[in-house]
């Protein structure tokens, strides 16, 4: 039978969850979205031995979040590309709020998703994509971390319209673009001190 990616994939299981929560296997998924990659073409590009993927590459494989997509021989060895099953990876939310230890699973989360991209960031850096301001010119960073009070219908819109832009973003798929990362969050907050909270 032969590979066929999936749209999405709702992680419902610890392990899986543990698995992903590692940002050097992130780092691999990534590679592996777009089109179907070798061990050796991954290692290339995160600048490891392909010695190192493998032990990533079994428990990827073995949790169902990568699948080998082709076989090639290759001086008669049989040469493996992998690929994630799914374009679209995520956590479901039961899981962190059934789990005996929901905040150290979303702990978890957020570790992979940051540890990723600051692994991707730094490795910009050092290529020398990313340069201090205001030498880069143009703009192509943005970095931004606000709190804002919103009224329920407020925060459905604003969540609607937030939703479209990532999905615009990606759809783009130019052959002859740059690659460029994204990372979002939206969530609750709580203000310290909040004068609004006191008079209440």
């Amino acid at each position: 039978m032969s590979f066929q990616q999936q749209d999405r994939l709702v992680v419902d299981d610890l392990e899986t969850l543990k698995v992903l929560a590692d940002p050097f296997r992130v780092r691999i998924l990534l590679e592996m979205v777009a089109q179907p990659v070798t061990a050796k073409t991954v290692a290339q590009t995160l600048g490891v031995t392909p010695n190192k993927l493998y032990y990533h590459i079994n428990l990827l494989e073995k949790h169902g979040l990568i699948a080998v997509a082709e076989t090639h021989v290759v001086s008669g060895i049989i040469e493996k590309s992998y690929q994630t099953t799914a374009l679209d990876i995520t956590v479901a939310p039961d899981l962190l709020r059934l789990s005996a230890d929901p905040a150290g699973n979303l702990l978890m989360v957020l570790d992979s998703v940051f540890g990723a991209t600051r692994a991707d960031v730094m490795q910009a850096a050092e290529a020398g994509l990313i340069k201090p301001e205001p030498e880069q010119k143009p703009r192509i960073m943005h970095v931004t971390r606000n709190i804002a009070r919103l009224t329920g219908e407020q925060r459905e819109a604003f969540l609607a319209d937030l939703n479209d832009l990532v999905e615009r973003f990606a759809a783009h798929d130019a052959a002859d673009g740059d690659p460029v990362g994204l990372t979002v969050i939206f969530h609750p907050a709580v203000r310290e001190s909040d004068p609004h909270q006191d008079s209440e």
